[in-house]
Formats: C-alpha cells, sequence, structure tokens
C-alpha cells in the first residue's frame, strides 16, 4: 500500500511539471476553442464536472482517456444541451473495449447566433456561429491496477459572415490538440487520475490568434456502496486554481447526482439518471450566475 501511494504521488508530479511550466510561460487570459470546455454528458455536469479520477464510462474519451479501459463491451452515447442565448450543442459518442484497451470517437457541434454591431452599437444583420470538435481516443492498461491514454480532438470555427459588412465571406479556422492522461484503481473502491488537456497551437480567426484552453486535472473518486464521490483539482491557462466535486447515489433504482464547482465563482448543479436493463436517460440542470439555466439530456447505452 505505501508502494501504491507513492507511485501516486510520484506520477501525478510529473503529469503536473510540463503543463505547470507551460502554462507560467505562456500567461493567463482568454482562450479560443470553448467547445472544449463544454461537457457533454448530463451525468458528468450534474456530478460538477468531476471526472478525471472517475472517467468509469464512455465520458472518458474527453474526461481522461486513460480511463476508457473501463468501459463494458460496446457504449454509445448521444447528448443534447440547451444553453444559454438560444444556443445548443449536440453529441454523439461510440466506444469499444477491445481485450486490455478501450477506443472512442466522439463528434460535438455547437450551433448560435450573433449580431453585427456598427461602431455605433446598433444591430445590422445576424451570422451564424459554429463549432465542431471530433476527438478519437484510446487507453492502454499499462498494470493490474494502471492505465494510461491519449485522445486527439480537431477543432473547427466557423463564422457565417456572408452577407455583414465589410466582409466578403466567412471567417473559420481549425485547429488541433491532444490529451494525455493516467488513471490508477485501488483495492479499496478508491480511484485516482491525472490528465493534461488541450496541449497543441492556437486557433486563428480574422487575424488574432487564441491559444487553446490547456489545463491540467488531477481527480479522484470513492465508492461506498451505492455511493460514489468524485472530487477534481485544476489549473489552466484561464484560472490559477479551481475544483469540482460531486456525488451520486442510488435510490430505489434512479441515480441521484448533485454537484458543486467553483471555477471563477461557485456554480451547482443537479442531475438524475433512469437506470433500464442496458440503457439509461440522464438529466442535469445546470444554473450559472447572470448567464441562465443549462439543461443537459443524455441517452447512453451498452451492449
Amino acid at each position: 500500500m505505501k508502494r501504491t501511494v507513492q507511485a501516486v504521488i510520484v506520477i501525478s508530479m510529473i503529469l503536473a511539471a510540463g503543463p505547470g511550466y507551460i502554462l507560467a510561460a505562456s500567461g493567463y487570459g482568454t482562450t479560443g476553442a470553448q467547445i472544449l470546455n463544454l461537457d457533454t454528458s448530463a451525468r458528468i455536469v450534474s456530478m460538477g464536472g468531476a471526472n478525471a479520477g472517475l472517467s468509469d464510462d464512455l465520458n472518458a474519451v474527453t474526461g481522461n482517456p486513460a480511463g476508457l479501459v473501463q468501459m463494458y463491451g460496446t457504449e454509445f452515447q448521444a447528448s443534447r444541451l440547451i444553453y444559454f442565448m438560444d444556443s445548443a450543442m449536440t453529441s454523439f459518442t461510440l466506444g469499444q473495449k477491445i481485450g486490455k484497451a478501450g477506443a472512442a470517437f466522439k463528434l460535438k457541434i455547437f450551433s448560435t447566433e450573433d449580431t453585427y454591431r456598427d461602431e455605433m452599437g446598433y444591430g445590422s444583420s445576424k451570422f451564424d456561429i459554429k463549432y465542431a470538435q471530433y476527438t478519437l481516443g484510446s487507453g492502454f492498461n499499462i498494470s493490474q491496477r494502471q492505465s494510461i491514454g491519449v485522445a486527439v480532438n480537431m477543432v473547427s470555427e466557423t463564422f457565417g459572415l456572408g452577407s455583414t459588412p465589410g466582409y466578403a465571406g466567412d471567417l473559420e479556422d481549425s485547429a488541433m490538440s491532444c490529451d494525455a492522461g493516467w488513471f490508477f484503481k485501488s483495492f479499496g473502491g478508491d480511484s485516482f487520475g491525472a490528465v493534461v488537456k488541450n496541449m497543441g497551437t492556437g486557433i486563428k480567426l480574422d487575424k488574432k490568434e487564441d491559444g487553446l484552453p490547456l489545463k491540467m486535472v488531477i481527480g479522484g473518486s470513492h465508492r461506498m456502496g451505492r455511493f460514489i464521490l468524485a472530487w477534481d483539482a485544476l489549473t489552466s491557462r484561464q484560472v490559477d486554481f479551481a475544483w469540482q466535486f460531486g456525488v451520486e447515489a442510488e435510490i430505489k433504482g434512479i441515480k441521484a447526482r448533485s454537484g458543486l464547482m467553483y471555477i471563477t465563482s461557485p456554480d451547482v448543479s443537479l442531475g438524475f439518471g433512469i437506470p433500464y436493463g442496458n440503457f439509461c436517460l440522464d438529466y442535469a440542470f445546470a444554473p450559472h450566475q447572470d448567464l441562465g439555466i443549462a439543461h443537459r439530456i443524455t441517452l447512453g447505452g451498452y451492449f
């Protein structure tokens, strides 16, 4: 047990050192490709977003790819996010367990619209905004209780400005990033994970280049019968330090969930899951300060 604890500490420090240096060198501020920060899973969102040390289902492909080894056979998910200001996001995910490894593909499409405003602030025309993310990830066991994983993301952004004054056509660009993770599952039902997310070049629109939302996350989870506790601590280009905490409890066949997070301000979330055979319908309710309320619905299953 002592050696196990030492291994957890050493690996976490190694994973923290690289991105910590990059974050310090690049500074903090606004980043591009914000779709990389949007979780699609109603389950994970209702648990405060804590997933680096949980990663026990298909959501690991964007949470911590090392956790993909915990999948069962073939898994799928379809999610719908009803977001602020008439924006929405749809996602589809498919994964497969292959021996001691797991692989998954995820597609996320986010769309909204905005109004072009002149120098006086008057709106003259509307334009469409579309973000897309394609993720391919895989996890591999390196020992009985440890695994590593990697995921590659391709992100595209398109601003439909064809009819906007001063623009001859649409603005669009794409970027690629990489996630690398480590996962450890102990004998007592505890698990730990660390992941470096969104490593890559920036995305450039209208002669302005924004860096990707690089972040490093360390997390864990603890299982007590029908209860699961999960937590994450993270640092990123956008915030010095943030934390996420969630709980899931199975009560009479229904999975009740709640979460608390602090990124730039405290936020809470609530949700539930209704299992039926090999399928589960999840819902998340997430109010975000003055922005409004976001609703997520996820249908998933395995076979």
